[in-house]
């Protein structure tokens, strides 16, 4: 890429993408300034303390900024010189290729805050499988963070509009590319894995920043105008934070991370400024000690020169006042002595204040290294505020999960208590109808009672009826007989009846003897009783 400046000098600078093939183990460290890079955007995301699954995981640049942060980190890498440099970073990596293995069984019994597939899924032959198997793997709570190469970046199409299309070692058209993606085709691939975009971020490259060499100065200006303006054709790399679609219903669309992390920026910058202006002031004050320091140097030298004067005029003055002046010469010389060791003193106070002058020098570079602390201090604070907002929107998501748990648990149980009320006026109902029944019980048997003996008299009633039936049939067929022999003659009604009476007579005798039997065993009917057939 070109161009020669530095991440300080151009903040859309990025790193670059992860491909298939590096040309050495070098992990670079993930600079967390810089915002228009995926890595930092995932580093960042993460708060500090979660465990996390970096598919694709490299040398393990992510997982070395993560695990510095206090993450547990777990790698998945094709490669085994990769995965054995990343091992120094991750509590394990292990190596496999991701759609020739379930996830789910190559870190069994494990759950993870957050899941990094960075760069990776382009490389897929079906990337929405391996999505959708990964979000199996996710603690309640957990997201999946994806960065996805843009197919429709301007320099790209530019590219394709001078007739060429080659393959790079890495970039958009890295060799290893299986699929390529659009903003659209993107979201249709976190839909169809079953997942919940919450976060759309974009890293951005201008048109002079990619593999592609692109001469900008010679593009048409309402070509360049319409790249330029179109946010598609600056977007490099898409960065998307997923969370599976089921627990989406209980989300609360907050602001992204880009702007949490710009409203933290302008916090840090004004108490940036507050430290700058005290640095100023403390100069301020260090300047003004300078001044009266040179103002008292300067006053006692002018004293002594005037005093050094009028001496010298004295002794010019000379004769009359020679003794005079000699007396006051002495004098002179032991005030001159005086002054010597005041300026003695002074000089002494000189240094003193040098002194302190050097100490405030040192003050003020220590001054200076505080500033350097204290912006180092910031960033630390800023991921430590990172953190804190990741674990706040967590806990704002268990609290709206618990919240409506607790009305739907208050429902359940104001319902039940309608049904056990129901249910206890339906046994009061079901106990007094239960009393009822067993007194119908006990009369009915007692009616049962009766019943077999009603029954029991009845069948013998129809035994005895059926006899008598049969005894009368008998006695009508005699009676027919006996008729027909009283209308013949009387010697043949004599030899007749003889012979009749002969042949009846055992038939009579087993139709009366049963009757003759019976009223001697029952002496009379009973009152209301119907005479039975055979008696008449």
């Amino acid at each position: 890429m070109p161009h020669g400046k530095s991440a300080r000098e151009d903040e859309s600078l990025v790193i670059p993408m992860r491909g298939r093939a590096f040309p050495d183990i070098a992990v670079a460290p993930v600079d967390c300034d810089d915002l228009n890079s995926p890595h930092t955007l995932a580093v960042l995301a993460i708060p500090p303390g979660s465990t996390v699954l970096d598919v694709g995981c490299g040398p393990g640049v992510v997982a070395k900024a993560l695990s510095a942060r206090g993450c547990s980190v777990w790698g998945l890498e094709i490669d085994p010189r990769r995965a054995s440099s990343a091992r120094k970073y991750c509590v394990e990596v292990r190596e496999g290729d991701i759609e020739a293995i379930a996830l789910t069984d190559a870190f069994e019994g494990l759950r993870f805050d957050a899941i990094l597939f960075l760069d990776v899924l382009e490389h897929l032959r079906d990337p929405g499988a391996v999505l959708a198997g990964a979000a199996e793997l996710l603690a309640p709570g957990g997201r999946v963070l994806i960065s996805i190469p843009n197919v429709t970046h301007g320099a790209l199409r530019l590219e394709l509009l001078s007739g060429r299309f080659r393959y790079r070692s890495s970039g958009l058209l890295d060799r290893g590319h299986l699929r390529f993606f659009d903003a659209e085709a993107v979201d249709e691939l976190i839909r169809e894995a079953g997942l919940h975009a919450e976060s759309r971020l974009r890293v951005v490259r201008r048109l002079d920043q990619t593999e592609f060499d692109i001469d900008v100065a010679g593009i048409p200006g309402a070509l360049r105008s319409e790249l330029e303006g179109n946010a598609d054709a600056q977007t490099y790399q898409f960065f998307v934070i997923a969370r599976p679609a089921r627990a989406s219903h209980s989300d609360v669309e907050g602001i992204t991370l880009l702007e949490r992390q710009q409203a933290r920026i302008h916090d840090l910058s004004g108490a940036l400024a507050e430290g700058s202006a005290y640095a100023r002031h403390l100069q301020e004050e260090l300047a003004a000690k300078d001044a009266r320091l040179r103002e008292i140097d300067g006053g006692a030298a002018a004293a002594d020169r005037a005093r050094l004067e009028q001496l010298t005029a004295a002794l010019e003055n000379g004769g009359a006042y020679a003794v005079h002046l000699r007396e006051e010469l002495a004098a002179t010389t032991a005030r001159l002595r005086e002054v010597e060791s005041t300026y003695d003193g002074a000089q002494r106070d000189i240094q003193a204040l040098s002194t302190r002058l050097a100490e405030s020098e040192q003050v003020l570079r220590d001054l200076r290294r505080t500033a350097e602390d204290g912006e180092s201090y910031v960033g630390h604070l800023e991921g430590e505020l990172r953190r804190r907002a990741g674990d706040i929107a967590v806990r704002d998501d268990e609290m709206c999960v618990l919240r409506a748990h607790i009305e739907k648990t208050e429902r359940t149980i104001h319902d039940r208590d309608g049904e056990i009320a129901d249910r206890d006026a339906a046994l009061g109902r079901l106990r007094a109808r239960i009393e009822e029944v067993e007194r119908s019980l006990a009369g009915q048997e007692a009616l049962r009672g009766e019943l077999a003996l009603a029954q029991t008299a009845l069948a013998d009633q129809h035994a005895r009826t059926e006899n008598a039936e049969r005894s009368l049939r008998e006695m009508r067929e005699l009676a027919t007989q006996l008729s027909t022999l009283l209308e013949q003659p009387r010697y043949r009604l004599a030899e007749k009846g003889n012979a009749a009476l002969k042949r009846w007579m055992p038939v009579i005798h087993r139709l009366v003897r049963p009757m003759v039997a019976r009223r001697r065993d029952d002496p009379g009917p009973r009152s209301g009783s119907r005479p039975h057939r055979g008696a008449d």
